[in-house]
């Protein structure tokens, strides 16, 4: 076990090294909040943390790091746009009736996303914003996959309930 432990090491220097110009690089690369690029970040690094024994020796760690970083950009932001589209699971692939409103109905699914419960908001971000399946989000939230699941079904019920009040359609 102490092998590992020394392995590891060498990852937390590499973490304490590269970390804050990720950062800053994933804030530029976004235009986007502190928050979201350290998240982008510390998901590279456990990309990193999972395969270290196979990347370990890699010729240059710097490099596969803002790779990964740059492919969760990536994946990150498609599903946000899928997201703020107004796209929820069960409106996928519905067309929307004006397609200049889009733009629209994205603002009106965050701030609608912003007064769900603090467990349910959790959920949606999780899942449909960064992506998660339901048992991950269930390991990250500390759950069971079925409360993540329920968390979810009432998020969506809540949230139709939130943007047919602000059209009118309530």
């Amino acid at each position: 076990m102490r092998g590992d432990d020394d392995n590891y090491a060498e990852l937390d220097a590499l973490y304490q090294e590269l970390f804050p110009g990720l950062v800053r690089w994933l804030r530029r690369k976004l235009q986007s909040s502190s928050v979201l690029a350290e998240d982008i970040a510390q998901d590279a690094f456990l990309i990193m943390f999972r395969r270290w024994p196979d990347i370990r020796n890699h010729p240059c760690l710097r490099a596969y790091l803002y790779t990964v970083a740059g492919h969760l950009v990536i994946d990150t932001l498609k599903e946000r746009s899928r997201f703020f589209r107004g796209e929820l699971p069960e409106q996928a692939g519905v067309e929307q009736e004006d397609p200049s409103d889009s733009h629209n109905v994205g603002l009106a699914v965050r701030e609608a996303v912003e007064k769900l419960p603090a467990r349910q908001r959790e959920a949606v971000w999780l899942c449909y914003f960064y992506g998660f399946k339901q048992n991950e989000a269930a390991t990250i939230m500390q759950i069971q996959r079925g409360a993540v699941g329920a968390l979810l079904f009432q998020a969506r019920a809540r949230l139709g309930e939130l943007l047919a009040d602000q059209t009118g359609e309530g």
